[in-house]
């Protein structure tokens, strides 16, 4: 996919998901249920969100790839796990904007008195279309309207705060405890635009910086302007008014500034309804477009044109199109309970890649206080998926079982990817029957993601003898051992290379310290360099002072190479000098990670 998308794209796909239908519509609903404390819900529903992306954020800046929490937790908790959260995500955030285009239908419908119904399908039709034309367009879109959106509520928040009445709040938690902690569960969906940004996240240049400032700037603006708004609403707007208002902002909007009020506010829920609808199914369109490409769906939908995914947009928008027809109570509940869902799976997955300890797993963001933020996380959204009841819980069991069907009968066939889960259980039983794949695929996607060009060293890393010894006694028996594999490609006798690596060590030793050593020599002829790691678990006995050496490179190299020799021994260095090496090396897996270690450690290089 094509990186166009910046830090400005990333907020506002981000904003233009979450502020629609949750703070247009439902503040009448979630009024009734929690009185003048829903300010508090919103607010809180926002922090908990923020706890909660936290974990998507650290996985998605160490795997930005196209369908976001899909694919991190395909490769951390395996195919059937990743099967059903990438079927799960899409079908919520194909409610979530479903959610939108009701409200947006039900506006323009008051106002033109056509059909609701009709008019969803054709803004259905309408947001595929903007889509097909392609990100680029569609993002820009995005940002002008979620702009223009944020100015609006700016002035509604300024010209109504003062003209709120103080006993509007008491008693504030006039629906008791439980009415409280219920409301947080049911706005928990306006929330939910945050898995948005991990679905396009292969698109996001700079993704180590954009995504994680983009995503948390924007949690943090919209659950002050959440929390603002809500201020004043309840605080003009009487109780019985809006307790039964589908549209309470723009009921306020009357009562602040007349029928001019009413028609900004109105023109502001359009602008939030199509920011939603654009942004999710934008977003929406990668899970199907990602499984596809995992062979866990048909390969049709794996298709694109022009980097836009036509097939997986035009089943995004049916599935869109059909949603649109269910009771609104239903669609926010069972969007919140699977949105809920991933946040738990996302969790985990950040619980098994650092217990795992893959070494390629390099986000450039991470959570704080790992693992009691992931755990707790868990509990919070656990508890709130029972809060929703059991109509959320049985459409959310549903969408599950559609999804488990899906991979038995066709995705289980292709599932022989390796994941993270099958790391850690390696830890826990000490029996390793894992390959490199992993590892081998998030060292690409890291070096995609920050633009790393392969040089001189990287190649010579890529085509060297890697050996894992667990014992070795003396050094002249690793020289031998080394000549006989080296000697072949620098055109030499194993003899003629194995007396002049021993002669090099007899006449300056080239232990460096108690844990590596760098024998090198200068072989004849033209245009032959070569390099060996070794990693020797036991340790190797150079002499009475150096008896357990257990990192050892060789560097074999023509007179004409001489600057690469330089280059290589001083890289070595700095990489072997790095903090926490050691034990890396000691703690890798086996000599492909050893291979790893050296190949991603930090390091001057060119970039893209």
């Amino acid at each position: 996919m094509q990186k166009s998308l910046g830090f400005i794209h990333v907020f506002a796909i981000a904003s233009g998901v979450m502020i629609s239908s949750g703070i247009f519509i439902l503040p009448g609903l979630a009024f009734e249920r929690s009185g003048p404390s829903v300010i508090a819900a919103y607010v809180v529903a926002g922090f908990v969100a923020m706890a909660g992306i936290l974990s998507l954020v650290e996985l998605v800046t160490a795997m930005p790839k196209s369908g976001g929490d899909y694919f991190i937790i395909h490769r951390s908790l395996g195919s059937l796990v990743g099967t059903v959260a990438g079927m799960l995500t899409w079908f919520a955030l194909t409610l979530k904007s479903a959610f939108a285009v009701v409200g947006l239908s039900e506006i323009a419908g008051q106002v033109s008195g056509i059909s609701p119904e009709l008019l969803a399908l054709g803004f259905t039709l309408l947001f595929v279309l903007i889509n097909l034309v392609g990100v680029d367009f569609a993002s820009k879109l995005e940002v002008g309207l979620v702009a223009l959106l944020l100015g609006l509520l700016a002035a509604y928040a300024v010209l109504g705060w003062k003209q709120v009445d103080p006993e509007a709040y008491n008693p504030f938690f006039s629906r008791g405890a439980q009415g409280f902690v219920s409301t947080i569960a049911f706005v928990f969906v306006s929330f939910g635009g945050l898995i948005n940004v991990a679905s396009i996240a292969e698109e996001v240049e700079n993704p180590r910086r954009n995504i994680p400032m983009g995503i948390l700037i924007s949690v943090g603006t919209i659950t002050l302007v959440y929390g603002a708004v809500l201020y004043v609403t309840v605080g003009v707007l009487p109780a019985t008014e809006l307790e039964s208002s589908l549209t309470p902002l723009a009921d306020t909007g009357r009562l602040l500034a007349g029928r001019y009020g009413f028609a900004a506010l109105s023109v502001a829920a359009v602008l939030a309804f199509v920011t939603t609808a654009n942004a999710g199914i934008l977003s929406a369109a990668r899970y199907p477009l990602a499984l596809s490409s995992d062979r866990l769906l048909p390969g049709i939908l794996g298709r694109t044109r022009r980097t836009v995914p036509v097939p997986a947009l035009l089943l995004t928008g049916a599935l869109m199109a059909g949603a649109v027809f269910l009771p609104l109570d239903l669609l926010v509940k069972s969007a919140s309970a699977v949105i809920l869902t991933t946040y738990i799976l996302t969790n985990l997955s950040v619980l098994v890649l650092r217990s795992g300890r893959v070494l390629n797993y390099r986000p450039s963001f991470r959570a704080p206080f790992y693992p009691v933020l992931q755990i707790i996380s868990i509990l919070i959204f656990l508890g709130l998926i029972v809060d929703l009841g059991w109509v959320s819980i049985e459409a959310s069991a549903g969408f599950v079982l559609v999804s488990l069907a899906l991979y038995l009968f066709y995705g289980r066939k292709a599932a022989k990817r390796e994941y993270a889960l099958l790391h850690w259980i390696e830890r826990i039983i000490n029996k390793r029957f894992t390959g490199h794949g992993l590892e081998e695929e998030l060292r690409e996607i890291v070096r995609r993601r920050d633009g790393i060009v392969d040089d001189d060293f990287d190649r010579l890393l890529r085509e060297a003898l890697v050996l894992d010894l667990d014992r070795v006694d003396e050094y002249d028996l690793l020289f031998q051992r080394v000549a006989e594999t080296l000697a072949p490609s620098l055109g030499m006798e194993t003899a003629a290379l194995n007396s002049a690596l021993i002669e090099r060590e007899e006449s300056s030793s080239t232990v460096l310290d108690e844990f590596v050593a760098v024998p090198h020599v200068v072989v004849p002829g033209r245009e032959r360099f070569q390099l060996a790691l070794v990693r020797s678990r036991s340790g190797v006995r150079f002499s009475a002072e150096r008896e357990k050496v257990e990192a050892i490179f060789f560097l074999c190299g023509s007179e004409d190479r001489r600057t690469l020799h330089l280059q290589v021994l001083s890289t070595l260095a700095r990489l072997v000098l790095t903090d926490g090496f050691r034990e890396a090396w000691r703690g890798a897996t086996g000599p492909e990670q050893l291979r790893d270690l050296l190949l991603m450690g930090e390091r001057p290089r060119d970039t893209e």
